[in-house]
């Protein structure tokens, strides 16, 4: 059974802190007031739900033994409707949709593959995307692996894939223009890529790149700009790291003034679309001597770093509420926390506990 324990933490201003759930984070996302974090630990995937500024963390979930739950995705036209992505390591992967927020789920289709990236389209509630990888082993030779995007119009029951110009091994970060939803953005270890015709076709965009592996993409809804935060490591030493701008759709790239790090999220405060987030990320190296989150005021042009209090490990993902007020971190030691609007109420989120193993939260 499950039972929560009390929380003596609470979020300040410029002031990360966590108070579950444990362990690593695997998956995290963001819903109007509802948060959503997947979880790993001894083999097992779990999945939670908590609401900002309300106490605990609830289990929705678990999928089967030594999966993993990758990504959640929260449909835009209908807030009842989410979906969840898991993983099979490289092997397979599974879509599950919940019609009441959460509260019960259904396994709606196996894909090939892991899938690292799930995403809806806004204008057409039952499009969805999913950011995959497909190896294969050719005899005598070691696993080939190639880029793959999952497409499914029926509210992921079933899926066709393409690789139509998706130079490269993996994808790992979808982005659909808000504008033009035919527009899709594609990052991986290849660069960027973009498709014009609703993500049938992909031609890579890749002048002015100073980094080509990226592993996340954000499109600013009012003013057209893209981001794409990218990061190389090479036997765990950082070789190239940064934030990138493209202000013509992504047919030439400009490095921001951000330091470099191994960059893994960004995030766009909704109400105040020139303030955003980049998140950094230290996988056992040692150029980073802390989890990072950089803020920037005006639109990408100067970054400072936000707060104190984030894990050596540093940050995998990073969502923000819908008002703009708190944002939160996924973390290898659970979801952290910090308030960025004077006076806002962070959320007080109590670890829970599964017998005398504890659950989770994402890497």
């Amino acid at each position: 059974s499950f039972f929560a324990c009390s929380a003596t933490l609470s979020a300040g201003e410029n002031v990360w802190t966590t108070a579950g759930p444990p362990g690593p984070i695997t998956a995290l996302a963001a819903d109007s007031d509802v948060v959503f974090a997947g979880s790993f630990a001894n083999g097992q995937g779990v999945g939670y739900r908590g609401f900002d500024g309300v106490m605990g963390w609830t289990p929705i979930g678990e999928v089967p033994l030594y999966w993993s739950i990758s990504d959640f995705a929260a449909d835009p036209a209908d807030p009842d409707r989410v979906y969840a992505a898991a993983n099979y390591g490289q092997l397979v992967s599974a879509v599950y949709r919940s019609e009441d927020g959460g509260q019960n789920w259904n396994h709606v289709a196996s894909l090939r593959g892991p899938i690292f990236d799930l995403v809806v389209r806004p204008d057409r509630p039952g499009t969805l995307y999913a950011a995959s990888s497909y190896c294969f082993r050719i005899p005598a030779h070691l696993p080939s692996c190639a880029a793959e995007i999952q497409k499914s119009l029926d509210f992921g029951a079933t899926w066709t894939s393409t690789r139509d110009g998706l130079a490269a091994s993996a994808i790992s970060t979808i982005a659909i223009d808000p504008v033009d939803p035919n527009k899709i953005y594609a990052g991986g270890d290849g660069g960027v890529f973009l498709s014009t015709d609703a993500g049938d076709h992909w031609s890579a965009i890749n002048a002015g790149l100073t980094c080509l592996p990226t592993l996340a993409l954000v499109v600013h809804a009012s003013e057209g700009a893209v981001f794409a935060a990218s990061g190389r490591l090479e036997s765990s030493r950082l070789t190239c790291g940064g934030v990138h701008r493209s202000v013509d759709g992504g047919r030439s790239w400009t490095r921001t003034a951000i330091p470099a790090h191994y960059f893994t999220s960004i995030a766009i405060d909704p109400t105040n679309p020139r303030t955003m987030y980049a998140a950094a990320y230290s996988p056992g190296g040692f150029f980073v001597p802390r989890g990072t989150v950089f803020r920037s005021t005006d639109g990408g042009d100067t970054w400072t770093e936000l707060g104190l209090g984030l894990p050596v490990s540093g940050v995998t993902d990073l969502v923000i509420d819908a008002t703009g007020s708190r944002l939160h971190a996924a973390t290898p030691e659970g979801v952290f926390d910090v308030e960025v609007v004077p006076g806002a109420r962070p959320p007080v989120i109590s670890p829970r506990f599964r017998g005398t193993r504890t659950l989770p939260a994402r890497p």
